[in-house]
């Protein structure tokens, strides 16, 4: 993959663009828990009472998505979709070389499908985990008595509001890895046990086939 320069650059400002966006979404978190009117609010909440639990949770998230900057980041997510379409048609033409075309094809489609239910995944289990495990007992791990349970669940508040912010990035990669993985073990066992038989002498070191690649001449 990536023999192309061009596809190569594109990929690494993909890279490059993700990773900036989750650090706007971190600066933004980090604004908009320590603003004075947040940071009391979160104080004052008693995760003890139902609805001031879910006023909790809804905090969390609102940390997770980088507060004020919510807007910014849905505004420019066409632009990121955009690039990962245009990668993923560049892969899998330049895979034509190959006879991988279909196979490349789907591997990004399967891709791109498992980034978005790891995400999705991601961002339900913090949600969860923030609901029934960490606020219910932010009392005991904090070591904080009954008094002082209000602000003693602030700080977890912060922490799972972060992780809600950086665990969908982090689990993207493996579920892009997973999508693409399934497609071509598949297409290897198929083609292991319903491949044709070719010749030695038909071996092009530069494409790493058995095939001819007058189709592209820079691999020649």
């Amino acid at each position: 993959r990536h023999r192309h320069r061009y596809i190569n650059n594109l990929n690494r400002f993909r890279h490059w663009w993700k990773t900036s966006r989750l650090l706007v979404r971190l600066a933004g978190a980090y604004v908009f828990a320590f603003v004075v009117e947040n940071w009391n609010l979160m104080a004052m909440l008693n995760v003890k009472k139902h609805k001031q639990a879910r006023k909790a949770l809804k905090m969390v998230k609102k940390i997770g998505r980088g507060g004020t900057v919510k807007p910014f980041l849905a505004q420019v997510q066409p632009f990121t979709r955009t690039i990962r379409l245009i990668l993923a048609i560049a892969r899998a033409l330049e895979a034509r070389v190959d006879h991988r075309f279909v196979e490349v094809g789907i591997a990004e489609a399967f891709a791109f499908m498992g980034n978005r239910c790891s995400r999705y995944w991601a961002r339900h289990l913090s949600d969860w985990f923030t609901a029934h495990v960490m606020l219910p007992f932010s009392l005991f791990l904090l070591g904080k008595p009954l008094s002082d349970q209000m602000a003693g669940s602030r700080p977890l508040m912060i922490l799972m509001g972060f992780i809600r912010a950086i665990l969908p990035f982090a689990s993207s990669f493996q579920g892009s890895r997973f999508g693409r993985q399934v497609t071509y073990s598949t297409f290897r066992e198929a083609n292991f046990r319903w491949g044709a038989v070719q010749s030695v002498s038909d071996f092009h070191e530069g494409a790493g086939v058995y095939k001819d690649t007058d189709l592209d001449p820079e691999l020649l």
